[in-house]
C-alpha cells in the first residue's frame, strides 16, 4: 500500500466515480449470468426442471434474470446521479449504494 503522503487523492477520487463502480457491476453481473448459463447447458438436470438465466442491459440500467418454468425473478441495478440503486421487478427498492474514499484511500460504499 502506497503510504498516504504519497496518495494521489485526485486519482482515487476519479476512480472512486459511480459510472466506474457501475460498470463494474455491471460487466461481473454479465460474466457471471454467461458463465452461469453455459454450466447450465452443459448439464444434464435429471429433475427435469427447465431454467435459464440472462443479462439484459440498456443505457444506465441492466437486470440479471433467472427462468424456471413459467417464474421468472430480476433484479435490477440502476445508476442514478448519486447511487446504485438494486430493485425488484416490482420496482421495489431492495438497497441503494453510495461510493466514498476511506481514510486509508480504500473505496467504501
Amino acid at each position: 500500500m502506497e503510504r498516504m503522503s504519497e496518495f494521489n487523492w485526485v486519482r482515487a477520487r476519479n476512480d472512486c466515480s459511480l459510472g466506474q463502480v457501475f460498470e463494474q457491476l455491471r460487466l461481473g453481473v454479465q460474466g457471471d449470468i454467461e458463465e452461469r448459463q453455459k454450466l447450465r447447458e452443459s448439464s444434464t438436470l435429471g429433475d427435469g426442471i427447465d431454467h435459464g438465466f440472462c443479462y439484459a442491459s440498456k443505457g444506465n440500467r441492466f437486470s440479471a434474470t433467472v427462468k424456471t418454468g413459467t417464474l421468472q425473478l430480476s433484479i435490477i441495478f440502476t445508476l442514478k446521479e448519486d447511487c446504485i440503486i438494486v430493485t425488484g421487478e416490482d420496482d421495489q427498492e431492495m438497497f441503494r449504494a453510495t461510493l466514498t474514499l476511506t481514510n486509508d484511500g480504500s473505496v467504501g460504499s
